[in-house]
């Protein structure tokens, strides 16, 4: 069993992010630039990205939406939009 760091009022890197997402870290940062509005962590003033918890809530389900039920990169940000629904994953949600 792996331990993970969980975040504290700081943030934790992109190389700890990487770790529980299991997402290599420059598809990560791939990620911040499609998904802006939906993804933004915080930066330390030597500029590192900080991520918090709901950060990480946001990455694990960009994942889900990608690489599990297979949306594009357009279709994925006009659901976390808001701009379409998707019925299945409301049920799986519930």
């Amino acid at each position: 069993m792996e331990h993970y760091i969980l975040p504290d009022q700081n943030g934790i890197s992109i190389g700890d992010v990487s770790k529980i997402c299991q997402v290599p870290t420059y598809t990560i940062r791939y990620w911040e630039k499609e998904f802006r509005t939906y993804l933004a962590p915080d930066r330390t003033t030597g500029k590192q990205r900080r991520y918090r918890t709901n950060d990480i809530s946001r990455l694990l389900e960009i994942k889900k939406l990608l690489w599990i039920n297979k949306f594009t990169i357009e279709g994925a940000r006009m659901l976390l939009d808001g701009q379409i629904t998707f019925p299945f994953l409301a049920q799986q949600q519930n």
